[in-house]
């Protein structure tokens, strides 16, 4: 069994700007689990576990939908919390492709459901987790420092592909590999 979902990449300059975000932020909590720089991504679809040889379905699939999509540009901007008031439990970034990344969401969520994939149901906002809060004493210390990143650019990342990745949780933090990576056209 392999943990898996599918998922879009950012580029290193984006990625750079927001591990510098988060270290802006290490400051203002002490039970932050900080998600690595090169572990941020776009999540399309969380699969869960999946029997190895279920992947190539999946893989096949992913190439059918990319060989039917164009590129576009997602842009990385401002930062924001899912919780309660001024109790954060995840830290975010959040993501805009315009109607190309809802429609590829969307694309891909009945592509596999029609070829027998069974996905994760909770309805989720396109965003970039950067940090899970386990606890936290200064929370209004938190929230208004993620308050002055409500306007901070991070960049714009060309999407040419989408990932069908495997997660291994380790007590350090998840491990990603590519299973497959479906090129887009043009």
């Amino acid at each position: 069994m392999a943990r898996v979902f599918v998922a879009l990449a950012l580029n290193s300059a984006t990625r750079a700007k927001l591990a510098a975000a988060q270290a802006d932020l290490q400051d203002s909590v002490d039970e932050v689990t900080w998600v690595a720089p090169h572990n941020i991504h776009l999540t399309l679809a969380f699969i869960g576990n999946m029997a190895m040889s279920q992947t190539t379905t999946v893989a096949e699939t992913l190439d059918q939908v990319a060989a039917n999509t164009e590129g576009f540009d997602l842009s990385a901007a401002r930062l924001g919390w899912f919780g309660r008031g001024r109790t954060p439990r995840v830290i975010w970034a959040g993501v805009d492709g315009g109607p190309a990344l809802m429609e590829l969401r969307k694309r891909v969520h009945q592509a596999l459901v029609d070829r027998g994939i069974t996905l994760d149901k909770r309805p989720s906002k396109p965003h970039l987790t950067l940090g899970r809060v386990k606890s936290s004493p200064k929370e209004s210390v938190l929230t208004d420092n993620i308050k002055k990143h409500a306007d901070t650019v991070f960049g714009r990342t060309p999407v040419d592909s989408l990932l069908f990745l495997r997660s291994r949780l380790t007590p350090d933090g998840p491990i990603y590999s590519t299973l497959h990576r479906a090129v887009m056209r043009g």
